[in-house]
């Protein structure tokens, strides 16, 4: 097999796979401070190690009506198909929370979709969350079983650009289409100031990000850029030869 086959044959082999996903941020909080890609804005009661973020209150909140809220957040490049995973929960069960969500951030700073779990109302067990571009839709007030410890929670994209949310064993019950790059992810610790309410303590034990940067070039791009130099090689080899004819038509060499 000459060289021109081989670079031809190893182009179609590329060309016939998708850009493959890479880890954007893989947070077990197993270190004793916050991983130096977190940008922190009002978290200041918490502590990190030994497999969990703990949350013990929003003490100078960022005011919205009557919610108090503090975040943590990383910015990445743009983001095509991803998967987002992680897994909360309270000091004495999820009840124990008051809210936090998990926002996919676009490159205007918005939040484009999110999915959380809240429970401002006294001794309420909760609910979930998810949010499409400002579509939310939320499973109500006191919904979750009672004494339930943990949540899994997860938002998938895939490659035409259909979007779904997972929680374990409970259903969101919503799915959609969301065509928006994605360049962050925040953390968002809420607290609703009301009398009587407790902030309680908030548990985060991981926070996985996988996902297909958009900026990748697809692969017909690399089978015609591959194109363009497999030209160049034939076209020098044309040179050299028709050069080394010359010689010998000339000098004899």
């Amino acid at each position: 097999m000459n060289k021109i086959t081989k670079i031809i044959s190893a182009l179609l082999l590329f060309s016939s796979f998708n850009a493959s996903a890479v880890t954007i941020i893989y947070d077990e909080f197993n270190s004793s401070t916050l991983d130096s890609q977190w940008s922190n804005n009002g978290l200041t009661n918490y502590s990190t190690g030994a497999g969990l973020l703990s949350v013990y209150g929003v003490s100078d909140p960022v005011q919205d009506g009557n919610w108090g809220y503090a975040t943590l957040s990383q910015s990445f490049d743009a983001l095509g198909a991803f998967n987002f995973t992680t897994n909360i929960g309270g000091s004495s069960g999820i009840s124990d929370m008051q809210s936090v969500s998990f926002n996919l951030i676009d490159a205007g700073g918005s939040s484009v979709a999110s999915v959380g779990f809240t429970d401002a109302w006294i001794g309420s067990t909760g609910s979930l969350f998810s949010s499409i571009g400002g579509s939310l839709v939320s499973t109500g007030a006191d919904s979750l079983p009672a004494g339930f410890d943990h949540l899994t929670l997860g938002i998938t994209r895939d490659a035409d650009n259909n979007i779904s949310f997972s929680s374990g064993a409970l259903s969101l019950m919503q799915t959609g289409v969301l065509d928006t790059e994605i360049t962050g992810l925040e953390i968002n610790f809420g607290y609703f100031n009301y009398p009587g309410s407790t902030f309680g303590t908030e548990h985060v034990y991981h926070a996985f990000l996988e996902g297909e940067p958009s900026s990748v070039p697809e692969p017909s791009s690399f089978f015609l850029m591959g194109l363009g130099m497999i030209g160049l090689f034939v076209a020098r080899r044309k040179k050299t030869v028709s050069s080394r004819m010359k010689c010998n038509v000339i000098r004899g060499c």
